[in-house]
This record gives C-alpha cells, structure tokens and sequence, in this order.
C-alpha cells in the first residue's frame, strides 16, 4: 500500500470513529438528559412534599394554639366561661349601669362556633379607653366586631358605650379558664401609651381643669397633742369628684380623712418638738386627671406645765342620806335622816345642825312631808324620801315685818 492508499485509509478510518463516536456520545448524552430530567422531577416531588409537611407541621402548630386561645369545645361551656370573664371586667372597669347579654351563636357544629355578645355601659372616656386596653390585651380569640360611642349630656362626662362582640369556640379545645393567654399581637407599654394619647386628646369633652386647694395657714400644736386641719377644695369641673392624699414623705403618723367632697381633716399627732412640713394633694378624677398640692409648716411646741387638779372627794355620804319621816310629838316637829353609808339614825329638831358628806347646813323648818335646810345663803328643801343632795333649792323668804299696833281709842285722844 503507498503512501496515498494509507492517507486514504487513515481518513476513512478517522471518519469511522468519529461517526461512531458521535453516535455513542449521542445515546450516552440522551441516556445522562433523561436520568437528569428524572432527578429533576423527583427532586421537585419531594421539594414539594416538604413543603406540605412543613406546611402541615406549622398548620398543626397554629391549630394547638388556635385551640390555646380558643373558648371550651361545648356551646354551654364557652358561653359560661366567657360571659363570666367579660362580666368580671365590665365590673372591675366600674362602668355604670352595664348590660351584658348573648345575641347568638353561629358556626359549623363539630368544627368551630361563634359565640355573639351585646354590651352596653356608661362610663368616662377613661373607663372606656381602660376597658378597650384590658380586652385586647387578653390573647383569646376574641373581638369587637362593633363599637359605637355616644357624646355625653352637657354637665356630665358619662359616654354611653354600644358593642357587639364575638368570640370563637374550636372543637377539642378543653380550656377551663378564659383570659389567662397574654396577647402576642400588642404588648402592654404599647396598650398603655395608646391609652394615654386617646384619654389626653379627649374629643368629647372640654380640657379638664385642675381642682383648687385653699392656702392653709402655719399651724402650732403642742407635742403629744392632735392636731386636726380642715382643708377645702373645689373643683371648676361639677361632675368630677375629689380625693385627698398626702404625697412624698409626711411626718410619721400623719394622716387625712375625707370629710366631703370638697373637705378634709390632716390628722397628726407628733412626738418631738420642732418644725415641720406637710403637703396636701388633691385630685379629681377628669381625663388626664389633674391635681394641686398646698404645703403649709407646723411648729411643735413644748406643753405648757401640768397644774396639780385639786384632789376630788372620796364618796359622799350626803348623796346616801334620805329624810325617812318627821314627826310631831309634844308640839315639837323631829326629822328622821337615815345616813345609809354609816348606818346612822339622824333626829334632829328645828336649830340643830346637820353636816353629813359635803353638805353641812341648820334645820330651819320641819313640816309632815318636807324639811327645809339653811346654808349661807341658800335654802334646801328635801322631801321625805330624797337624799338630802337631791334636794329643791328654793328662793329664802323675806323677814316678816310685825304690823304696827293700833292705838287705843283713849290713848288717841290724850
């Protein structure tokens, strides 16, 4: 074979190959696509089944805590365990007057329930504001769906406040207490701040205006003694009332008592002498409420000497001394006294002297029923079964004057 015969028998050759080799790289290439696009497809089958148990895990999760949140399984439950909790807060809020009461229930038995509830109250836009902040901050599944306020009568600050408010029951929720599931969706700081620029920015009523403290003066009281100061106060606002306190650091022992709704007492009684300050605070109850403060100085001075009261006397037998009688004998008038302590028999007779206990005197009269004592100036009389201390004072009778003789006739003419 020459050289041209070999040069054609390598092309030849070299082409051979090369369509052999197209060909096989061909299947091999197509075999590889096909085990690829099946790699692919089963890898998006099982994206997509990881995705549907990550979807049911996390739906699964969300239904446990739906089922946290949720009220009891049963209609009767729900109902009892809600309207006992929604009772509690309108009654811790203090609204006036409140009704609340179940519209209806709605819902898919076996799988969910929607319980219906109507409230009505009055109350301040405070009362409102706290009522609002206390329900959403409580994580049940629970809403106002509606809530319709209205404006306060002139002179009042009473709003009367309308809602409907829903609350789901789940199936296999076995709660057996509601309001116990802090929100997560709100946090209380946030509810408070809210609370506060609703309650401040008050569209239903005029600013409220600080209440007024009268000036009270420098008091001095004696150590050991009470010292009582009447404070007043007013409010420009009619419809808000009134509280005392004593803020900061007041003396130990200091105190206030609310008299009235614009009066109150600081009662203070100290133990050592010197100066001292007191602050009295008034608050009224306006949205924001607003309060003055009146501070006024107390000198504790030392009591003056204690002067020795006379002794007083032991028990007196005279109180315990009772005319038991008189009587008549001879002409002559006695008095009978019976001295009860001493168990003595007194028999006097008109001049003599009686002193029993603290009363000393002068029989000066004997009658068949009373006596008659003289003492100074002073006449008692005691009937027959007084003490002698019971006794009438009666008014002294003036001296009997004798009338003049009349002169006899011949004893005229001389």
């Amino acid at each position: 074979m020459n050289s041209k015969e070999r040069l054609i028998a390598t092309t030849v050759g070299t082409v051979a190959v090369a369509i052999v080799g197209w060909i096989v790289w061909s299947h091999v290439s197509t075999q590889l696509a096909t085990k690829h696009d099946n790699i692919a497809k089963q890898q998006q089958l099982l994206n997509e089944q990881n995705r549907k148990q990550r979807e049911g895990s996390k739906a699964t999760k969300k239904l446990a805590d739906l089922k946290r949140r949720a009220l009891p399984e049963t209609r009767e439950d729900a109902n009892a365990f809600y309207n006992a909790w929604l009772l509690d807060l309108v009654a811790r809020i203090g609204f006036q007057s409140p009704s609340v009461g179940v519209a209806d229930t709605r819902g898919k038995p076996g799988t969910f329930q929607t319980l219906r509830y109507t409230v009505e109250v009055f109350g301040t836009l405070d009362q409102l504001t706290t009522f609002l902040s206390e329900f959403y901050a409580v994580g049940d599944l629970h809403r106002i769906q509606q809530l319709t306020v209205s404006p306060p009568n002139a002179g009042s600050r009473m709003l009367k406040a309308s809602m409907t408010i829903e609350a789901l029951s789940l199936q296999g929720c076995q709660r057996k207490q509601i309001g116990d599931v802090a929100s997560e969706r709100v946090n209380r700081p946030e509810l408070d701040l809210l609370r506060q620029v609703v309650v401040d920015r008050s569209f239903f009523f005029p600013a409220n205006e600080a209440p007024k403290l009268d000036e009270i003066a420098q008091q001095t009281v004696f150590r050991g003694s009470t010292l009582t100061v009447v404070a007043t106060a007013s409010d420009p606002d009619p419809w808000d009332t009134l509280e005392f306190s004593l803020p900061g650091t007041p003396p130990d022992g200091a105190e206030v008592v609310k008299r009235s709704q614009t009066e109150a007492e600081v009662r203070w009684s100290p133990k050592e002498n010197g100066e001292y300050e007191i602050e009295l605070a008034v608050t009224d109850n306006g949205s924001p409420s607003r309060t003055e403060t009146r501070k006024f100085k107390v000198n504790v001075v030392e009591p003056p000497p204690v002067v020795a009261a006379e002794r007083a006397p032991g028990f007196d037998d005279a109180s315990q001394t009772f005319l038991v009688g008189t009587l008549a004998s001879g002409g002559e008038w006695r008095a009978w006294f019976n001295v009860r302590t001493r168990g003595d028999l007194l028999k006097l007779r008109v001049g003599d002297s009686l002193n029993v206990g603290t009363i000393t005197g002068t029989i000066d009269l004997i009658a068949d029923n009373h006596v008659e004592i003289v003492a100074g100036d002073a006449r008692t009389r005691v009937r027959v079964g007084q003490s002698i201390t019971d006794g009438k004072q009666i008014e002294t009778p003036p001296p009997v004057q004798q009338a003049e003789q009349p002169q006899s006739t011949d004893a005229a003419s001389s």
